[in-house]
């Protein structure tokens, strides 16, 4: 889960605000900076453990309802849910369609994004859940998707909200008070994309520009580097596996689980560390296995022969 830190001054509160962005296929998190009392600074985590299940919604064809189940593992908190259209970047990042607008390398992608949420009704809106409790939010589709050709997306956004309003006030904080402690409130936001598709689903795909490559001695081992490529009018959404074959004998090197590609973009580069050295009678075999409509099957493959698995040494990093 991504997490992206936002300094923001409320009226009476320092307050840091903290997005993670969950559907997509890098899961990283980058951690608030810890408490610091002796630096008048003290830092606390709401809704960092909340979790949303499924991580993916997909309305097509008839389906007109489906339910999330939101658990709060952490304290007690107040979660707002709302619907927040994001594109995903050609290096797979998602920020916000508001966001890229404003972005000059960004704004032609969000263009391309068709909202679904004119389409979708949540409920309910807000959310008070104490230390282990979950709730079900309602979610259903409005009017007539059918009349409209293409995929529509949005995501659906939980949100914790501040608490009671303690502490050093943001005035005072900027002025070097140094009697009270500054409160800074981590703020956590968990998000799964919605996606509709009044049409059947074409999800496509192709493996490409597949290249073995190491670093200097000293540096990465092997890399196996290659591009995920949409072919089809449909997102992707699977699990990319790349086995090597020797000997007779076949060992699974490498796993990306939950991997996404949106409409917007049309394929994205992949780095995958293989771990071992490839040798020249060595097979790399990389595989995407659709994880959405229908689980299991296997949208793409691509086979690197030993001619082309053997690996030279390049300057820097491997791949793109």
């Amino acid at each position: 889960m991504s997490k992206a830190l936002e300094g923001r001054a409320r009226s009476r509160t320092a307050t840091l605000l903290a997005l993670a962005a969950l559907a997509i296929a890098w899961p990283c998190a980058a951690q608030p900076a810890g408490s610091d009392p002796d630096a008048g600074v003290v830092i606390t985590d709401v809704g960092a453990r909340l979790s949303l299940s499924p991580k993916r919604l997909t309305f097509v064809g008839p389906r007109r309802s489906a339910t999330v189940y939101v658990h709060n593992g952490g304290p007690a908190a107040t979660f707002d849910v709302t619907l927040v259209d994001r594109m995903m970047g050609p290096d797979g990042l998602i920020v916000s369609v508001d966001e890229a607008r404003q972005s000059p390398a960004l704004g032609e992608i969000a263009a391309r994004v068709r909202s679904a949420r004119a389409m979708i009704a949540v409920s309910p809106r807000r959310l008070a859940l104490g230390p282990g409790e979950g709730a079900t939010l309602r979610i259903s589709l409005t009017g007539d998707e059918a009349a409209v050709a293409g995929e529509f997306r949005t995501h659906l956004t939980v949100s914790a909200m501040p608490p009671a309003e303690v502490g050093l006030s943001a005035d005072a904080a900027a002025a070097g008070h140094t009697g009270e402690p500054v409160q800074l409130k981590a703020l956590w936001a968990f998000s799964i994309p919605v996606i509709v598709r009044p049409e059947a689903t074409d999800a496509r795909a192709a493996i490409e520009n597949a290249q073995v490559r190491r670093s200097p001695a000293g540096g990465e081992g092997p890399v196996l580097a290659f591009d995920l490529v949409r072919l089809g009018a449909s997102s992707l959404f699977g699990n990319l596996v790349v086995r090597k074959r020797a000997g007779g004998v076949e060992t699974q090197l490498f796993v990306l689980r939950g991997v996404g590609l949106y409409p917007e973009i049309s394929r994205r580069r992949f780095k995958a560390p293989l771990g071992a050295a490839v040798g020249d009678n060595d097979v790399l075999e990389v595989v995407f296995v659709d994880d959405d409509v229908r689980p299991g099957e296997m949208l793409a493959s691509h086979v690197l022969p030993a001619a082309q698995a053997a690996y030279a040494a390049v300057e820097g990093t491997a791949g793109r």
